[in-house]
């Protein structure tokens, strides 16, 4: 497989195309090398690639979380044919064609997909993206650089192109200044009139400032311009379910999820819309059905977990968990408030563990909550570093031999209160006879985490990438279901 920088590949070509064309580089040693395949049909030079979300600028970086966590990465991809298969860190992505926008310097013609794949990073990660079938394998780098991103669209702006310029709002946004980005995107709006993603992306703007009825009508425009826009439907469906109008957020969810069924994100914020709602039974499918889309996506793990707490199936809702550990962390609150319920259900032990995540994620916990914790359970050990590696492999995230690996893994006793073998305090053997939470084996079908308050949403992008699982870079004003 070859490995392939953007910004290797720009030397000697106009800066304003984007795209790895024909050049290889060694990460070793910075050397660039001609490509034998450049000028191949269904070569890597017939692809133009794009990161939206973390936005990244055209000569290889991309805007950085700012603390460690889960994302979702989005991008676009056009060229002669579509990839079989878009894999982002080892976890394959939904894609799905999309009109009205092309990757930065594409030509027109080609047919444009946007592709979503869930990932876990830390500030200082790559982000690679691998084409399948029928493109040669090459992977595709970008270097965690928020500054260095930034600037080079607000260089490209200075001259009000409002497709730069609305690529310097999308940075703006990943970096969580909010009410940059909707300065920019305003800006985008004026300058290039009817353009559904600039309208899109000013509503997740307006969300995340804790203006959902300005996002909701801005919204609104878009759908005269782009009816069929799969992602106008999710960004609106999270708006309205800020605002508690739930019929009209499931309406959306479920558009979303019709127009591309094997997109997690939307079914995560339909089981959230009904679990805001004291729907239990309702919530459960969607989250399943999450879990089918993206196994390699931790959040519906813990959603539906905490549906299983709430309906006295402990031992479900701590394999669920341990399946959600062994892929990634949600949002430092939603890990808190499984804690909450956990102990509540006496399972301090587990509760321990969920303290343990919301801590890596920067979360506050309350001193109180620890301090009752500790009067019946002394807090286990705990890793000092992050557990989580950038890339999914075997369907997890955690190396094997570390002491959070779940059950059948080697060097884990998961979290459920007894030695290893035990499941949930319960005797070796029972529950699939494995080590932690739910002591069942690790195969990823069905999911966990939960919360719907406060936040930015329901743990993906910060709030204006319109998705639903994963972490932000700084704050917002979102409440609830994912968004803002």
């Amino acid at each position: 497989m070859q490995r392939w920088t953007v910004a290797s590949c720009i030397a000697g070509i106009l800066a304003a195309v984007l795209i790895l064309s024909g050049c290889r580089s060694s990460r070793d040693t910075g050397t660039v090398v001609s490509d034998p395949t450049a000028g191949a049909v269904l070569s890597a030079a017939d692809l133009y690639v794009e990161l939206t979300g973390p936005q990244s600028d055209d000569q290889g970086h991309y805007v950085a979380l700012g603390e460690p966590g889960s994302v979702v990465v989005e991008g676009l991809v056009s060229g002669p044919e579509p990839p079989k298969h878009i894999y982002v860190n080892g976890a394959e992505s939904t894609f799905y064609v999309v009109e009205q926008i092309e990757p930065w310097g594409a030509p027109a013609g080609y047919p444009v997909y946007r592709f979503r794949a869930p990932a876990v990073l830390t500030p200082t990660d790559d982000i690679t993206v691998v084409m399948g079938d029928p493109y040669p394998d090459v992977e595709y780098v970008y270097v965690a650089d928020a500054p260095a991103t930034v600037a080079r669209w607000d260089g490209l702006a200075a001259g009000n192109d409002p497709l730069a310029v609305y690529r310097l709002g999308s940075a703006y946004y990943d970096q969580a200044n909010y009410a940059q980005a909707a300065t920019q995107l305003e800006r985008a709006v004026s300058g290039r009139e009817g353009w559904a993603w600039t309208l899109s992306d000013l509503g997740m703007a307006y969300l995340a400032l804790d203006r959902a009825d300005d996002a909701i009508s801005t919204f609104d425009r878009v759908t005269p311009l782009y009816a069929g826009m799969p992602d106008l439907y999710y960004e609106r469906g999270l708006a309205y379910s800020t605002t508690g109008s739930y019929a009209n957020a499931i309406k959306d969810l479920v558009q979303a999820s019709d127009l591309v069924p094997n997109w997690a994100e939307p079914l995560l914020a339909l089981g959230l819309t009904y679990y805001a709602q004291k729907e239990l039974t309702q919530a459960v499918k969607p989250y399943e059905r999450a879990i089918a889309a993206w196994p390699a996506w931790a959040p519906p793990y813990y959603a539906l977990a905490g549906v299983r707490i709430d309906q006295d199936d402990q031992p479900d809702a701590l394999r669920l968990i341990n399946l959600g550990v062994d892929i990634g962390p949600w949002r430092a609150q939603h890990h808190l408030e499984l804690a909450r319920k956990l102990a509540a259900k006496g399972n301090d032990v587990a509760a321990w563990r969920q303290v343990q995540i919301a801590r890596k994620l920067g979360g506050d916990v309350p001193a109180s909550f620890v301090d009752d914790l500790r009067k019946r359970q002394s807090e286990p050990p705990d890793a000092d570093r992050w557990p989580w590696l950038a890339k999914v492999e075997d369907d997890t995230r955690i190396p094997p031999g570390h002491q959070w690996a779940g059950p059948g893994r080697s060097g884990g006793q998961g979290q459920g209160g007894g030695p290893p073998g035990q499941a949930a305090g319960g005797p070796p053997g029972q529950q699939g006879g494995g080590q932690g939470q739910g002591g069942g084996p690790p195969e990823h079908s069905s999911a966990g985490g939960q919360s719907q308050g406060g936040g930015q949403g329901q743990g993906g992008n910060p709030p204006g990438h319109s998705s639903a699982g994963g972490q932000s870079q700084g704050g917002g004003q979102g409440q609830g279901q994912g968004g803002g």
